[in-house]
């Protein structure tokens, strides 16, 4: 079969995915992903346009399997790890009982969910999750979290106030899992609320 004669299945499939948006619509709040994208973490700008314009172009149908293959580690690690006991459900008078647990930092305005917040058996030591997948090269080659996911989970964190945190990556060819634990450096992240607070009051007032 020639590649431009694709079959109606694979065209079926890739017009269902097209068909979600995946986009999210700029609500004048930071969101962790943006500012610990390589763009957030060294234009202000880029953070700004980020507040009420969007700053990423539709993405294709390949890319959106590739978020599904991520969406779905995601669903099944949460399921183990509430059937376990360790994940601590967020109440949610709208949404009920959820896995995630959105945070809110009314200045400067901050938004987002994290991947979940866990209790240690036996203790009270609670942290914050943050889920990864990474192709099988990345994750062979990997000795330390990358910056990016520091950066992510330290503003969990701090919204949070959960000073201790997990990032759990995941194979997406082996499954195989590497983990690293994280402590939220107060400096840090005081210095991040600077920064978000000057850039706000600098751009839209």
């Amino acid at each position: 079969m020639a590649a431009r004669d694709q079959h109606w299945l694979l065209s079926s499939i890739d017009q269902h995915l097209m068909s979600f948006d995946s986009q999210r619509a700029p609500d004048g709040y930071f969101h962790p992903s943006a500012i610990s994208s390589n763009a957030g973490i060294e234009c202000d700008r880029y953070l700004v346009y980020t507040l009420y314009i969007h700053v990423r172009s539709r993405v294709d149908a390949r890319t959106m399997r590739i978020f599904s293959v991520g969406d779905d580690m995601h669903n099944r690690i949460q399921r183990w790890l509430e059937e376990m006991g360790v994940l601590v459900l967020h109440e949610s008078p709208d949404m009920g009982r959820q896995r995630e647990h959105p945070i809110h930092v009314p200045f400067p305005p901050i938004r987002g969910n994290s991947d979940g917040v866990l209790l240690k058996p036996n203790s009270k030591q609670f942290y914050v999750l943050e889920l990864k997948t990474i192709n099988h090269m990345a994750f062979k080659a990997m000795i330390a979290p990358k910056k990016n996911h520091s950066v992510q989970i330290g503003v969990y964190m701090g919204a949070l106030g959960i000073y201790r945190g997990i990032i759990l990556y995941e194979s997406k060819d082996t499954q195989e899992y590497k983990l690293y634990e994280e402590n939220l450096d107060l400096e840090w992240y005081g210095e991040l609320l600077q920064r978000l607070t000057g850039i706000y009051e600098k751009y839209m007032n």
